[in-house]
Formats: C-alpha cells, sequence, structure tokens
C-alpha cells in the first residue's frame, strides 16, 4: 500500500514539475486572451451558421453554451444577452467578414494552446501546417455545436416521451442524467479533449495515455467549474471589488483554470507515460 501511494505522488509531482518546468502557464495566460477576444467574432459567425438552418433557434445554442460555462447566474446571463444581440445584429452580407475573422481569431487561440502542447513534447513543424490543424479544429468547434444541440433535443423529446410509460422509467431517469449539464461536459469532452492530446501537437506519439490525461482534465475541469459556482462567486460577492465587471472577471478567471487544466492533463499524459515504461524496464531487469 505505501509503494502504490509513493507510485501515485511521485506521478503527481513529475506531472507539476513538468508543468512548472515548461512554463505552461505562460501559454495558459496567451490562450486565454485569444481565446476572449475569439468570442464575438466565433459566436457572430455561429448565429450566421446557424441561421442557414432553419429548424435550430438561438435558444438552443444558448443551451449548448450552458453545458461548459460555470453554473454562474451572471456569467450565464452576459453570455445569453451577447448571443441575443449578436443575433439582432447578424447579416448575411457580412457572413464572409466574420467567417475569416473568427477562423483567425479563434484558431490563433488554439494555435497558443497548440504551442504549449508542441513545448511540452518537444515537437517541431512548419507554420503553415500548424495553422491549418488549428483552423480545421476551429471549424470543426463552430459545425459541431448545432449539431449538439439536435442530439440534446432529441434526448429530450425521447426522455419526454419515455418519461409517460412507468415500464421504462430507469431508460428515462438514465436520459435524464445524460441530459444534466456536469454529464454532458464530460460526455463531450473526454472525446475532444482526446483528440487535441492525441493531434493538435502534430503528430500522435506512440505509447501516451492520452484518455488518461483527458480524463484528469475533464475532472478538474468539473471541479473548477463547481468551485467557481459556489466560492469565488461568494467571495467576489462580498468583496463587491468588480461590480457589474465581476462576471467578466469569473469568466476570465475560469477560462485561464481551465486551459491550465487541460495543459496539467497533457503533462500527466506525458510523465504517466514515461512512469510505466521506466517501471517496465525495471521489472524486466529484475526477471534477467
Amino acid at each position: 500500500m505505501k509503494k502504490f501511494f509513493r507510485n501515485v505522488w511521485e506521478i503527481i509531482k513529475g506531472t507539476f514539475i513538468l508543468y512548472k518546468d515548461n512554463n505552461l502557464v505562460v501559454f495558459a495566460g496567451n490562450t486565454t486572451l485569444y481565446l476572449l477576444i475569439a468570442v464575438f467574432p466565433f459566436l457572430l459567425s455561429l448565429l450566421l451558421f446557424v441561421q442557414s438552418l432553419p429548424w435550430f433557434t438561438t435558444d438552443n445554442i444558448i443551451k449548448v453554451l450552458n453545458i461548459f460555462l460555470p453554473d454562474v447566474s451572471s456569467v450565464k446571463k452576459n453570455v445569453e444577452q451577447l448571443v441575443l444581440l449578436l443575433h439582432g445584429q447578424a447579416s448575411r452580407t457580412i457572413f464572409s467578414f466574420s467567417i475569416l475573422t473568427a477562423l483567425w481569431s479563434a484558431s490563433k487561440g488554439i494555435s497558443c494552446l497548440q504551442a504549449g502542447l508542441m513545448k511540452l513534447y518537444g515537437m517541431e513543424s512548419s507554420a503553415l501546417v500548424n495553422r491549418l490543424v488549428c483552423l480545421f479544429f476551429t471549424i470543426v468547434a463552430i459545425v459541431s455545436i448545432p449539431f449538439i444541440a439536435a442530439a440534446m433535443s432529441f434526448v429530450e423529446e425521447v426522455y419526454a416521451y419515455l418519461n409517460t410509460y412507468s415500464t421504462v422509467k430507469l431508460i428515462s431517469d438514465f436520459l435524464s442524467f445524460l441530459t444534466h449539464n456536469r454529464t454532458m461536459m464530460i460526455v463531450l469532452g473526454l472525446p475532444v479533449l482526446t483528440l487535441v492530446y492525441m493531434y493538435l501537437p502534430g503528430r500522435r506519439i506512440e505509447g501516451e495515455r492520452y484518455l488518461a490525461g483527458a480524463f484528469l482534465a475533464m475532472l478538474l475541469c468539473v471541479i473548477i467549474s463547481r468551485v467557481f459556482s459556489e466560492v469565488i462567486v461568494a467571495l467576489i460577492k462580498a468583496a463587491s471589488i468588480y461590480g457589474s465587471l465581476s462576471s467578466v472577471f469569473i469568466l476570465t478567471l475560469w477560462v485561464k483554470f481551465i486551459i491550465s487544466s487541460i495543459y496539467i492533463g497533457a503533462c500527466f499524459n506525458k510523465y504517466l507515460s514515461h512512469f510505466l515504461k521506466e517501471h517496465s524496464f525495471r521489472k524486466k531487469e529484475q526477471k534477467s
């Protein structure tokens, strides 16, 4: 048992040493800045894209965004007002400008995330290839949100239908659990983070435990969102320092911690793979 806890402590310590030595806190700050800059053009392009899909409304988009936002009423209210404001200003005449601006700025935020991952894994690639990879992830993010909204609406419709039959209550209870914000965040986040760790740095590294790091990052994201929903909001309200800007401050700080969690998950991937290889090598030496 002591050996187990010693190994766990060694992995945790090694993970944070990698995070510190690669200056990933700086990359987290840069990524946060560029992602926040990308919010306006990203949402505008998303709304313009949704307008071409007549069966979607802004309510569907807001519902999807609320899955990933911290459970803070002021933040969710401001994001909802922003979406409605941009929806009123959205026009097909500015579609090309908006989508180009969104792709450039949002891909710049993802590019900062990519730069941190490439530094961690010691990778190098051409600037053109890196930008194309970031553009691909940005386009996927824009296109996927309406499909997530459609999937959520479908699950809710099935839940409402099954809930009328007591014999399938177990299935309806499972669907109710599935549509909960935190559950949806984990279900959607795990495969996304796994793909980010696998392909965003430029190439896949054999032997990496991508799913382990994605799970740790998602766990940290859920904990951080919960802490922000309860503790941070209470402290800011008590201090009343930021006034009406408190929601902006909360959102910025929350994004910073979420990006840091993603980097910590990547560090965990790298150190866990190194630790397991070293452990396996020691076992082979002992047998021989």
